[in-house]
């Protein structure tokens, strides 16, 4: 082998060392940031937390006199319909549940009343789905607070109606 040959490699060998340390010092960087992140969230969750339960029986209260009314008999009359989307964001049951890498989900107000959550990743389908009802444990208690807010503020009939208007062009 000659020198010059030697050298070419111990070049590269010492750009590949330099390059190796530049990313693990970046990855160290962002895991760092990353965990202020999470316990930030940490942070919200748990200022939430004691009043979740009483967000969820404004959720339930809802449900229970919407159901009743004509309007969602009337959705359901139509054979389009499956499902009623009445929400949709970000995921509310794991953390971390705002870093918006594609992750989605929607809940539905099913025909008998149930609250069917449903998650998963841009480009795929569900990869998540529970009942807000019987599962109650493992939602985030701000993403209860969002629903509940939505609900509260009104624009769970705008979303309603514009998923009617959405499946009315497969009609």
């Amino acid at each position: 082998m000659t020198d010059n040959g030697l050298l070419l490699i111990d070049s590269a060998l010492n750009e590949f060392r330099m390059e190796r340390d530049t990313q693990q010092k970046e990855r160290r960087l962002e895991d760092k940031e990353e965990q202020k992140r999470l316990n930030d969230l940490m942070i919200i969750e748990n200022r939430f937390a004691p009043v979740k339960q009483k967000f969820l029986d404004k959720i339930f209260q809802w449900r229970d006199g919407f159901i009743k009314t004509d309007e969602f008999r009337g959705i359901y009359n139509i054979k389009t319909f499956s499902h009623l989307d009445i929400f949709g964001g970000r995921w509310g049951h794991k953390i971390p549940y705002c870093r918006n890498y594609g992750c989605w989900s929607r809940l539905n107000l099913e025909r008998d009343g149930s609250l069917i959550y449903l998650a998963g990743y841009k480009y795929m389908g569900t990869s998540d789905r529970f009942d807000l009802e019987k599962d109650i444990e493992i939602f985030s208690p701000v993403y209860v607070k969002e629903l509940c807010v939505h609900i509260k503020s009104g624009k769970v009939y705008s979303f309603i109606a514009e998923e009617i208007k959405r499946f009315s062009q497969f009609c």
